[in-house]
């Protein structure tokens, strides 16, 4: 039955793969113990809302227990955090790498201008992924404990029912590709770690004597700081709008109002900042 599939697919969803085909066979084993000879779509429902809320039973059947960022969201949240810490590692990385050649130390050997690069890389990488990593988390813990996420799973704060149940298929045009949000995390970790940790690599290039040499700035580091709480708020509504859109999979009112809302203040902010160049 429908209802059977997606109740077991809410549950193996939010499992290690490797447990997925076990679990699946015990669960579906387990609901036709429950279900009477010949049931009626209203005795699978009775069933399924014995079994309880799909995201608390896949926490039992995982064994563990997550207390900062419950079941329901921590897959996602490990997904995310996994985009972001590589994406912004690799590019602070990069960004430090492509500063340091440009504008080298002055007046140093090349041992002890060798070792200052490689201070200055690890110290950025380092600093770009602890930053990540705190963004991120919070972004959850708040997803958490405002109860934003019951839309697309509901916890213990409402009482959950077969008819919180949606398939994929049900989705439709309103369906969301994973792989957009994920994009957008990484389009969104690249241009973030470079306008606020190396925003002066970006720029004219010209050739001069056979070597590339930085000529012109695009940004004035000085004017730019000054916008850096908007950039952060920004940054922070942006990355809100992928999580939830890799969380729900589906667009709704909500996130269509917050993504209206994020692409408002980005291109607000955009405007400040270009007028008052």
């Amino acid at each position: 039955m429908k209802l059977i599939d997606r109740y077991v697919n809410a549950v193996i969803g939010r499992l290690p793969e490797a447990t997925r085909a076990d679990v699946a066979k015990e669960l579906r084993s387990n609901i036709e113990d429950m279900l009477p000879e010949n049931p009626d779509d209203a005795a699978v429902k009775e069933v399924l809302n014995e079994l309880g809320n799909p995201v608390v039973l896949a926490e039992k059947y995982r064994g563990t227990k997550r207390y900062l960022i419950g079941p329901g969201l921590y897959d996602a949240y490990v997904k995310v955090l996994t985009i972001m810490i590589e994406v912004v590692a690799t590019i602070a990385l990069i960004a430090t790498s492509v500063k340091s050649v440009m504008t080298p130390p002055v007046d140093v050997g090349l041992p002890l201008m060798f070792s200052h690069v490689l201070i200055d890389i690890m110290v950025s990488v380092i600093d770009a992924v602890g930053s990540a990593f705190a963004s991120i988390t919070l972004i959850f813990v708040i997803l958490e404990r405002s109860g934003i996420t019951e839309e697309k799973m509901p916890f213990s704060k409402r009482q959950w029912t077969v008819d919180n149940l949606e398939a994929v298929e049900d989705y439709g045009t309103r369906a969301i590709k994973s792989v957009e949000p994920i994009l957008g995390l990484g389009f969104l970790s690249v241009w973030a770690t470079i306008l606020i940790r190396t925003p002066s690599i970006i720029g004219w290039y010209p050739s001069v004597n056979g070597r590339i040499t930085l000529a012109e700035s695009l940004f004035n580091e000085q004017v730019l700081h000054s916008y850096l709480p908007g950039l952060y708020a920004v940054i922070a509504l942006s990355a809100l709008v992928m999580v939830l859109k890799l969380i729900w999979k589906r667009w709704s009112p909500v996130l269509a109002t917050v993504n209206a809302i994020d692409n408002l203040v980005t291109a607000g902010l955009a405007w400040v900042m270009l007028s008052n160049e």
